[in-house]
């Protein structure tokens, strides 16, 4: 088969693919049966590709289980009260002031999902705030909307997501990716402000309810414990340790600090519960990366054929790059082309492949519609729905609501991408 014949079928199998997703069909499925389609197209054997796709499951297994303790150590800073006790403390800060107390909430959200990871820690925290937001007068829409993209504003620098990213472009430390992470976020998140001041003021929100202990959750950890959120993503960052014992590190010092400790029996218990309750958040979302992270491995043994034919007409502008995702950053909803838990796997592999661009400046740009735009407002993504459902906010008033922040947002953040390292 020429190269030519393979490229036309890569292509019209990508675009039947990205139909697929859009119509809400089986992910995992997809994702292994492209990686079967794709080996053949690219004139692998059978034997070949079986084997390319059992490495790219079992080469997930470091990042599967950073996953893990991820999901791990936030049941923890839900069971040991933690993160109730942050909800309450920025309620009683904000008084009976709408827009200070859902800052103060969001902020807190975001501050948390810079290490932990799951469903089921974002059902335990939104179950607190959100109807904290709808009794201030927050309209339902802002309210869901903010949560979620106060997430999208954590997993920004979240060391599990940093890991999963990272093995799609390596090469890039996640020191080297901190001051941009660091800087986007902080544009994301003023965008968040700016969408729940006017949300507020179209409402007519002003000062709809008063701090009430009988609404708020029970504060059982002490203020020493609110600095465990983040102690891990500093510890990587900062002291440069491994992950995963940087999670089991925080894990006692959750426990410590909070007392928990102090009931050496209730305190296993407590622990070995998160175990469970974390390993069941993750399970299917852990069969669904790897199955992406195969097809991930397939088609990089196809970038000869992508750069033969791409290689020419792709801008070499680093400025063109950042613009075209940025400007097209809409296109990673619904697992488009351009979110890494999508066929964007296969969009990555194409611009990395080319051999063109410096890693950071890549890494940084693309991880921009996933991050704030893909994990932010999807309704494909998990938690999102669920808070969508939640707060009984249709998709229409969903998108009404955030879809032009998240946007702002990304072309701002593609754009820094490429003034910090689009000249590397």
């Amino acid at each position: 088969m020429s190269s030519t014949v393979q490229f036309i079928l890569l292509m019209l199998t990508f675009v039947l693919f990205v139909i697929y997703l859009y119509k809400g069909y089986n992910l995992i499925c997809g994702f292994f049966l492209m990686s079967v389609i794709w080996g053949l197209i690219g004139g692998m054997n059978w034997s070949s590709i079986l084997t390319t796709i059992s490495n790219g499951i079992t080469g997930y297994g470091n990042i599967a289980f950073t996953i893990a303790f991820g999901s791990w150590f936030g049941q923890v800073l839900v069971k040991t009260g933690i993160t109730s006790s942050l909800i309450r403390k920025a309620v009683e800060l904000g008084g009976d002031r709408p827009l200070v107390i859902n800052i103060l909430l969001c902020l807190i959200t975001a501050l948390i999902f810079t290490s932990s990871f799951g469903s089921g820690v974002v059902i335990a925290i939104g179950i607190i705030i959100l109807p904290i937001l709808f009794a201030l007068g927050v309209p339902k829409a802002i309210a869901v909307g903010s949560f979620i993209m106060s997430i999208g504003t954590g997993v920004a620098l979240n060391v599990v997501h940093y890991n999963q990213e990272a093995s799609l472009i390596p090469g890039v430390t996640i020191q080297e990716y901190t001051t941009f992470a660091l800087i986007s976020m902080a544009i994301n998140f003023v965008l968040i402000c700016v969408m729940i001041a006017i949300g507020l003021k179209k409402a007519k929100t002003s000062r709809a309810w008063a701090a009430d202990d009988t609404e708020l959750p029970e504060a059982t950890a002490p203020a020493i414990s609110f600095i465990t959120p983040i102690l891990p993503v500093l510890m990587v960052i900062i002291l440069k340790w491994p992950v995963i014992p940087c999670f089991m590190l925080c894990i006692i010092i959750a426990l410590i600090l909070t007392k928990t400790i102090a009931k050496p029996k209730a305190a296993l218990s407590m622990v070995m519960q998160a175990v469970y309750d974390g390993m069941a958040d993750i399970g299917v979302l852990l069969i669904m990366l790897v199955a992406i992270n195969a097809f991930q491995t397939v088609s990089g043994n196809l970038n000869d054929i992508f750069q033969e034919f791409l290689g020419p007409i792709i801008p070499h502008s680093t400025l063109a790059i950042a613009l075209i995702i940025g400007i097209l950053s809409p296109l990673s909803l619904f697992r488009g082309p351009l979110t890494y838990w999508g066929t964007g796997v296969a969009t990555l592999a194409v611009l990395n492949g080319l051999g063109i661009f410096n890693p950071l400046f890549l890494f940084c740009v693309c991880s921009v519609p996933t991050n704030f735009m893909a994990t932010a407002i999807c309704p494909t993504q998990g938690w999102n729905m669920w808070a969508m459902s939640y707060g009984k906010v249709s998709i229409k008033e969903h998108f009404s609501a955030t879809f032009i922040w998240a946007w702002l947002s990304c072309v701002a953040a593609a754009l820094l991408a490429f003034i910090m390292y689009g000249a590397l």
